[in-house]
């Protein structure tokens, strides 16, 4: 997948992981559940040129952290109780609509 500026937001768990991208107009471009592999991840998210990835910071996200830097991506780390927050808020301002 080669892209422009796109954001990446993954929910790592123990054995598969969710991944959603934004692309530059806003629209949802990925959305995926993956194995835990290293080169699956590599595989899904292609060229990291422009990509900004924010990895939730819950148990064993350490390894995904280095194969991410490590390939070239931006990573932004996430507070797990702060990105819930933030979800809260989203899903009570979606509702208002």
């Amino acid at each position: 997948m080669d892209n422009g500026t796109r954001w990446v937001g993954i929910d790592l768990h123990r054995r598969r992981s969710f991944i959603t991208a934004i692309d530059e107009q806003g629209e949802v471009s990925l959305r995926r559940q993956i194995v835990n592999d290293r080169e699956a991840f590599l595989e899904l998210l292609g060229d990291p040129e422009g990509t900004h990835v924010a990895l939730e910071a819950t148990y064993g996200w350490e390894w995904l952290a280095d194969v991410l830097e490590d390939a070239g991506f931006e990573l932004h780390l996430a507070h797990p109780l702060r990105t819930r927050a933030i979800v809260g808020v989203l899903v009570e301002r979606l509702g208002d609509l």
